[in-house]
């Protein structure tokens, strides 16, 4: 068994966020995901680190980061086809949206770049690889009355307190607990939560006769396309990195040999024309993707009822707030 003073779930930029503040106030603090550090934000690749989504900064923001190195560069907007842009960025799913932060992208002038982002974010936050304590595993259970964890690998991790930044969705499927009132009142808030998932496929590419430093973005807004964005920033001359994405839900199902699907569409649209060589390539889902509005007396509600437990929620899909980067790491704090 392990013993801390905060446990935290997660280990993407909220968790970073809160293992900062905790380690500054001389809590023994531990990380736990089952993936690499920065979750969704690490960064991947062998000749260039980068990040398996598409994170653009505007420029105004680099001021607040001043120990990291971006590139900016003037945008260029494409239209493949168009059609609702808005509705496919949704898979075609009914709710209302949070924000749409990919269509945001499209009406900017300028847009900024870097390659390693979690390095930046941790940097930013004055802490080090080094000095993080993370384990890598899933959490099988919860138990709130007793306040500890069960990892899959069966290891126990008993916390004063615990900080939860994984999707809220997945909460009440892993607390175990005598109240069978809270366990209820999750189960009734999942049931408000909506969302639809983005399928991301990336690539750094050779290109011939290819040194434009521009960010291209190019959307195809109907149906007969499944990708609806593809961004494409330059990294060195002739070497761009490119970011595919399509949407899916219920509603718009992903297709079976999606990456392939993805290839062929690119060639279609001439977009891989130049193309002398594929360096490196990747695919990921960001399964919540889009978030639905919901009443925010829902989720101060719920966070009320866990704070007798001791837990406390923060970040984007455990708050079920579409928080960006500078937010969470300048302005939000846990409540």
């Amino acid at each position: 068994m392990i013993n801390v003073d905060i446990a935290i779930i997660g280990s993407g930029v909220a968790a970073l966020r809160m293992y900062k503040d905790a380690s500054e106030q001389g809590f023994s603090t531990l990380l736990i995901d089952i993936g690499p550090l920065g979750g969704s934000l690490s960064s991947i690749g062998a000749l260039y680190k980068f990040p398996k989504i598409p994170i653009l900064f505007d420029y105004d923001i680099r001021k607040l980061f001043d120990k990291c190195n971006f590139m900016c560069y003037s945008t260029k907007l494409y239209t493949i086809k168009t059609g609702s842009i808005i509705d496919k960025i949704k898979g075609f799913e009914k709710f209302e949206a949070q924000r749409l932060w990919i269509f945001e992208l499209l009406n900017k002038k300028e847009l900024c770049f870097i390659n390693d982002v979690i390095s930046c974010i941790i940097s930013t936050l004055k802490l080090s690889h080094e000095s993080i304590k993370k384990i890598e595993g899933n959490v099988r259970r919860i138990y709130v009355d007793s306040r500890t964890i069960m990892l899959s690998t069966g290891l126990v991790i008993k916390y004063k307190e615990l900080v939860y930044t994984w999707p809220l969705t997945m909460l009440g499927d892993l607390i175990v607990t005598k109240n069978k009132e809270l366990k209820l009142f999750l189960d009734k808030l999942v049931n408000e939560l909506k969302y639809s998932s983005l399928f991301i496929r990336s690539y750094i590419v050779e290109e011939r006769n290819d040194n434009e430093n521009v960010i291209s973005l190019y959307i195809h807004a109907t149906k007969a396309s499944r990708l609806h964005t593809i961004i494409k920033i330059p990294l060195a001359k002739n070497t761009h990195l490119f970011y595919a994405i399509t949407s899916y839900s219920k509603n718009y199902p992903l297709l079976p040999g999606i990456g392939e699907k993805i290839d062929s569409e690119l060639r279609k649209h001439k977009l891989f024309t130049n193309i002398t060589k594929i360096l490196e390539f990747n695919n990921i889902n960001i399964v919540y993707g889009v978030l639905n509005k919901i009443d925010k007396e829902l989720i101060n509600l719920i966070k009320n009822a866990l704070l007798p437990y001791n837990i406390k929620l923060f970040g984007r899909v455990a708050e079920w707030i579409e928080y960006d980067i500078p937010t969470i790491i300048f302005k939000s704090r846990p409540g």
